[in-house]
């Protein structure tokens, strides 16, 4: 399972191939792929990425090539690809008893939605907008993904509210204190900036990943 020369050069050919066709027909094709070199997880991936699309952005992302393999050094979960509408996914995600991440017990299907989530908003910024800010370090610290974050928060009924993280003076306390320059929101109150960028995981307690029933994972322990 996972990513091979094959898979990648497929992938490839596929996108040029499907160029032209409606949504609907994308989404059928690049579903059938992944299940084929990834079976249960190729179509629970793209299931619920349609689910994620039609709950959070009214069905409006434009579907694309979802990879799970590794991702560079293995220090994301998942990111995404702008110039080929791309989202990848770690393989260890899948592996709830892995210490990837420091996520002890947390890994799982539950914890992966999320990721899912977390990169469809980048897709959904860089299919509206064209940017996604990540050549200057600040993808999730930038207007559209607070903005974002916000919207997708008050429809999913998460507490919290994002605005921009900017450095600021703030004196210390005790009695040596000193002025140190610390990222601070311009909101008070708001997400810090780790809170934004682990987000939506940020927002939920950990027992919710914990306790994630993991059905997909019990059909292939076995051979992921």
């Amino acid at each position: 399972m996972g990513v091979t020369p094959n898979y990648v050069l497929h992938q490839r050919r596929l996108i040029m191939l499907i160029r032209n066709y409606n949504e609907s027909k994308k989404f059928k094709l690049f579903r059938e792929m992944s299940e084929l070199y990834n079976p249960h997880v190729g179509s629970w991936t793209y299931d619920v990425w349609q689910d994620l699309n039609q709950k959070c952005f009214n069905g409006e992302l434009k579907v694309g090539p979802i990879e799970w393999g590794l991702t560079d050094h293995g220090r994301a979960a998942g990111y995404f690809t702008e110039e080929i509408n791309k989202i990848t996914l770690h393989k260890s995600l899948l592996k709830p008893h892995s210490s990837a991440w420091n996520c002890f017990g947390l890994l799982g299907e539950r914890l992966t939605e999320g990721v899912i989530l977390h990169e469809m908003v980048h897709q959904k910024i860089y299919q509206k907008l064209g940017i996604t800010s990540f050549e200057k370090g600040e993808c999730h610290n930038f207007q559209p993904w607070c903005d974002e974050v916000n919207r997708i928060n008050l429809l999913l009924g998460f507490e919290g509210r994002a605005s921009i993280i900017k450095p600021q003076k703030v004196r210390e306390q005790g009695a040596r204190s000193k002025v140190v320059i610390k990222m601070v929101p311009v909101e008070e109150g708001a997400l810090t900036l780790k809170q934004l960028t682990n987000w939506p995981h940020s927002l939920k307690l950990l027992d919710y990943y914990r306790e994630s029933p993991n059905e997909l994972i019990k059909k292939i322990m076995d051979d992921w």
